[in-house]
């Protein structure tokens, strides 16, 4: 896989991901020691999120699906859809 333009960066630690399906192939690109990427979701992904995902941890490396993640800190939320109430 080739590398993504933003890991040509020496100095970039930190990727955050919102607004868009992060796909398995980004996520093995990603994958390096001094690097971590996170996935974000919320109401406006890119300004405002509730969930997170350290979409490069071990936990989430050979997912096919990543989970939404934990909510950020003194947050709540509810999942609701067809088979939820």
């Amino acid at each position: 896989a080739k590398e993504p333009l933003y890991l040509k960066t020496q100095n970039l630690r930190l990727g955050i991901l919102g607004g868009e399906a992060l796909t398995k192939s980004i996520v093995h690109a990603s994958r390096k020691p001094s690097f971590s990427l996170w996935n974000i979701y919320g109401p406006t992904e890119t300004v405002v999120f509730i969930l997170t995902t350290n979409a490069t941890s071990e936990s989430c490396i050979e997912k096919s699906v990543l989970p939404l993640g934990r909510s950020v800190y003194n947050s709540c939320v509810s999942l609701q859809g067809n088979f939820l109430s």
